[in-house]
C-alpha cells in the first residue's frame, strides 16, 4: 500500500513515512519539488535515487540499513542550512570519512552520533582508517582484532563480523 501511494507522487513539501516497510526509495524518484524526506525506521537499504531530489532540505533515514551515502554527497541541492539525520546506520569507511565531511563541507548540517571527517591514519596497515576502527568497535593497533588470520578490512569486505573469530561462522554448530 505504501509503494503504491508514493509511485503516483508528484508534488509535495514533506513526505512522511515511519516504520511501515519502505524498502526502495526509487519509487521516490518521481516527484521534482520535495523539501522534506522523514523516512525513518523502515528498511532501505540502497538510495542511488536520491541523487536527483535536488529541492531537499531535511532527509531523515535514521534506523535504516543504509551502507553508502555517495547519493547524497553527489546531490547538488544538499546545501548550507540542509539537515540530514543519519542515526543508528551501519555506514561504510567511504560514508564516514569522505561522504559525510562533503555535505558538511557544503554547510550542511549531518546528524550523526559519531565524529566524521578524514578519519585519519590507518596505524595497522588493515585498510581501514583508525577513525573508522573505533566507529565499527575493531582495534585500531591489531590489523586482525579478533585473531582469526583474516584482516579486519577483509572481513568488512566479506560481510563479516571482524570482531568475532572466523566471522561468526559455525558457532552454536
Amino acid at each position: 500500500a505504501v509503494s503504491a501511494a508514493l509511485t503516483g507522487l508528484q508534488h509535495s513539501s514533506v513526505l512522511k513515512d515511519l516504520g511501515n516497510g519502505v524498502t526502495d526509495p526509487m519509487l521516490l524518484a518521481g516527484p521534482s519539488k520535495l523539501d522534506a524526506l522523514i523516512l525513518d525506521l523502515n528498511d532501505i537499504r540502497d538510495i542511488s535515487d536520491l541523487a536527483t531530489l535536488t529541492g531537499l532540505d531535511t532527509v531523515n533515514l535514521s534506523d535504516n540499513p543504509v551502507f553508502e551515502l555517495t547519493a547524497l554527497a553527489e546531490n547538488s541541492g544538499i546545501a548550507s542550512g540542509d539537515r540530514i539525520i543519519l542515526d543508528r546506520m551501519p555506514l561504510s569507511q567511504n560514508a564516514l570519512c569522505n561522504d559525510i565531511p562533503t555535505m558538511e563541507g557544503r554547510g550542511a548540517d549531518v546528524v550523526f552520533g559519531y565524529a566524521t571527517g578524514t578519519c585519519g591514519a590507518d596505524q595497522d596497515g588493515d585498510g581501514l582508517s583508525d577513525g573508522y576502527e573505533a566507529y565499527i568497535g575493531t582495534r585500531p593497533d591489531l590489523p586482525d582484532t579478533d585473531g582469526d588470520g583474516v584482516d579486519d578490512a577483509d572481513e568488512i569486505r566479506a560481510g563479516t563480523d571482524p570482531k568475532v573469530p572466523n566471522g561468526g561462522e559455525g558457532e552454536g554448530e
